[in-house]
């Protein structure tokens, strides 16, 4: 009875700690978007940068102009780790002759297929919650001298701004959790946009290594050159912004 209790344990602590690495393998190839996600939101609220929300200067399409950015900059966040994850470089098997055999890529598809789904979506989701709690800490701080117009003022425009906020993680949950979806869909109907690729280990190689190299799978080369460039632009863009 002992003994198989104390087998018990052993096994779900090689569980735990196997799932663990994993995560943090995982973390560890999204450490750029990472940095961006988490440096950003904690960067945010434990500074006084927060207290621009309380800007009574702004105007509405300003405001519009931030939150588009905002909702590019959690987009970006999570393709990039996605895009990641999908590349075959982060394995060392990868770069020995031959590349991955087709065995070995269906063992570490399952064995990471939960984290490189799931943390992705996380990293964009807590940089929108994050601005949003930065805003409603905004609102909060006013609190205390709210008898004065300009601050109650300020402090209604808070809480119209983190509302917005979560309406605006809201839609980025629903775009990431049907996305694959979507895209299936506009492949199917457009030449132009390549169909969605598995959520790690597609065989596609960095940018730019992947214009002078195919998939391993049947997106054809010239969608990818496309489409990684549109994304490069975008990305650009927005960083710019």
């Amino acid at each position: 009875m002992q003994q198989s209790v104390w087998s018990n344990i052993k096994s779900m602590w090689r569980w735990l700690t196997h799932g663990l690495w994993c995560w943090g393998k995982v973390l560890l190839v999204c450490r750029v978007p990472f940095v961006s996600a988490v440096g950003g939101g904690l960067l945010l609220n434990f500074s006084q940068a927060k207290d621009l929300f309380a800007d009574l200067g702004l105007v509405w399409w300003q405001w519009i102009a931030f939150f588009a950015l905002l909702f590019g900059w959690a987009w970006i966040v999570h393709t990039v780790a996605r895009r990641a994850l999908q590349h075959d470089d982060w394995v060392i098997e990868s770069h020995v002759k031959g590349g991955l055999t087709a065995p070995r890529r269906r063992a570490l598809i399952r064995e990471f297929r939960a984290p490189a789904e799931w943390i992705p979506r996380l990293l964009g989701l807590f940089l929108l919650l994050s601005v949003t709690w930065a805003i409603y800490k905004s609102g909060v701080n006013l609190l205390t001298a709210a008898d004065l117009p300009e601050i109650s003022a300020a402090y209604d425009g808070t809480s119209l701004l983190w509302k917005i906020g979560l309406l605006l993680t809201a839609l980025y949950g629903a775009l990431v959790w049907k996305r694959r979806d979507w895209r299936g869909y506009l492949a199917q109907r457009s030449q132009w946009m390549p169909p969605a690729d598995a959520p790690l280990l597609a065989g596609t190689w960095v940018f730019p290594y992947n214009l002078k190299k195919r998939t391993s799978g049947s997106l054809a080369k010239r969608g990818v050159e496309r489409f990684d460039l549109v994304l490069l632009a975008i990305a650009g863009a927005i960083t710019i912004a």
